[in-house]
């Protein structure tokens, strides 16, 4: 979703889109390998390490909650703010490629995880 409403608020700028968003997907790509990676690794450790009876928000903590309710007010400041549209739509981009590409190693955490539980390991 963030990726496109970046991609909403690059069109709605006067510069180039397809560079700006370039340059989004680079800044995300960043982000994910050398951010999100290690929380996509602390996250699905979270995930091995429950049962399957607690809750399913539960697999954050609640540092990890916090954070992305702080995130979610900055992204309304941020929209309501005078900010040049364009930049809006950079760092909405830069951050949903970077939350889709972080995603991904989860779902091959439980990918992982399932195989082995097939396999009985």
């Amino acid at each position: 979703m963030l990726l496109t409403m970046g991609v909403r608020w690059l069109r709605a700028g006067s510069s180039p889109v397809l560079l700006l968003l370039a340059v989004a997907a680079a800044i995300g790509v960043v982000k994910a390998v050398t951010v999100l990676r290690q929380a996509a690794r602390r996250i699905s450790g979270r995930i091995r390490s429950r049962d399957d009876c607690r809750c399913v928000g539960g697999f954050f903590s609640w540092r990890t909650w916090l954070f992305v309710a702080a995130m979610m007010g900055l992204g309304f400041v941020v929209r309501a703010s005078p900010i040049p549209a364009e930049v809006v739509g950079v760092v909405y981009a830069a951050v949903g490629v970077a939350l889709l590409i972080a995603s991904g190693y989860l779902w091959l955490a439980l990918r992982d995880h399932r195989a082995a539980a097939r396999d009985g390991s």
